[in-house]
């Protein structure tokens, strides 16, 4: 009887060791996937604001980017992202750079780009410009750099790939063009000038040839066509024109020279007063292409001078209709007839 009482004993003593067991596992596991539970949560927490750029620059400290983030995406989710990326291994070196930030991006995602240093690529763009000081001014717009070391780096890149400093404006053809917002001014002039050789392929520097113009001479040629007409048909035919007078030795008396050289482009009519002024820049007095373009042309431009036809003009007058075209004559008289009618028209609307 005492045996039977014993092994019933143990047997209960079994029995609720068994059941603890059981309780401490699913506590644990119940931990267990509450802490997972609060981890997701924590690390997928989407980004509700509206999108944006993280611009971490190069001197930054872990305190400066974790206050600019708490500014920039909110507190809870600044330091979110902040924790994250400091979890993942990130420094502030490695966070130097460019981040576009997008509605519903995770807290994990971003920190994760920070610390590996995973930007978006930033695009510059300018269309025409008659300064390199203004193409710098653009560019900075969207890098680290500002515009002074953007203009030191073009003509540091240039100078060293033997362009002339007149010629500078030249290189810089107005496009779109992807870079890292972090990347020094002078990798991208760098970039920009490969596009600029990439224009100048040996078949292009063969149909230069034909013209009898040095690929300089084409950019300087489409820079004048592209301040004469706003109608891109008309430049190659414009080009063309002068390219009959160089031929000829005959002076380009390109309007558009005289209000580069005095500096004043809201010159409406060109007189003799403006023509006298003293400038190489000023074909009137001065026979030949002046010493460098008068604007940045675009590719386009010269593509289209390269694979222009020959025409017969020597002389241009704009349309007395002011809709940016012009009258094109091959003979004097011709030409005095359409600047009759043009004068006319300046003279009746009171541009002096």
């Amino acid at each position: 009887m005492t045996k039977k009482r014993k092994t019933t004993k143990k047997k209960s003593k079994q029995a609720s060791t068994g059941l603890n067991r059981i309780f401490i596992t699913g506590g644990i596991v119940t931990l267990l996937a509450l802490a997972a539970l609060i981890c997701y949560s924590y690390c997928f927490t989407e980004y509700k604001g509206e999108e944006c750029r993280l611009n971490i620059p190069r001197d930054a400290t872990d305190a400066s980017i974790s206050d600019y983030l708490h500014s920039t995406l909110g507190a809870d989710m600044g330091s979110k992202v902040d924790r994250l990326r400091r979890i993942q291994g990130g420094t502030a070196t490695s966070a130097h750079g460019s981040y576009l930030i997008t509605p519903g991006e995770s807290a994990l995602n971003i920190g994760r780009r920070l610390a590996k240093g995973r930007q978006t690529p930033v695009k510059i763009s300018w269309a025409e410009c008659r300064t390199t000081g203004d193409i710098a001014a653009r560019i900075s717009k969207s890098i680290e750099a500002d515009s002074a070391e953007t203009a030191t780096a073009i003509a540091n890149v240039l100078n060293s790939h033997g362009v002339a400093p007149e010629n500078h404006i030249g290189v810089l053809l107005p496009d779109t063009y992807e870079v890292y917002w972090s990347r020094s001014a002078e990798r991208i002039v760098e970039k920009i000038y490969e596009a600029y050789t990439a224009l100048w392929s040996d078949e292009n520097k063969a149909k230069a040839r034909e013209l009898k113009l040095t690929p300089e001479q084409v950019s300087v040629l489409a820079s004048i066509a592209e301040e004469e007409t706003a109608d891109a048909e008309e430049r190659a035919v414009v080009a063309r024109l002068y390219i009959n007078r160089l031929n000829i030795n005959m002076p380009l008396q390109a309007d558009p020279t005289v209000r580069y050289a005095i500096g004043d482009y809201t010159i409406r009519r060109v007189t003799n007063k403006h023509t006298r002024y003293d400038s190489p820049y000023n074909t009137y007095l001065h026979k030949g292409l002046p010493p460098g373009p008068i604007r940045n042309p675009s590719a386009k431009t010269i593509r289209a001078i390269l694979n222009s036809s020959p025409n017969p003009y020597l002389y241009m007058c704009a349309k007395e209709d002011f809709s940016g075209k012009h009258n094109f004559a091959s003979d004097y008289p011709t030409h005095l007839a359409n600047a009759a009618r043009y004068q006319a028209e300046l003279n009746r609307r009171g541009i002096r």
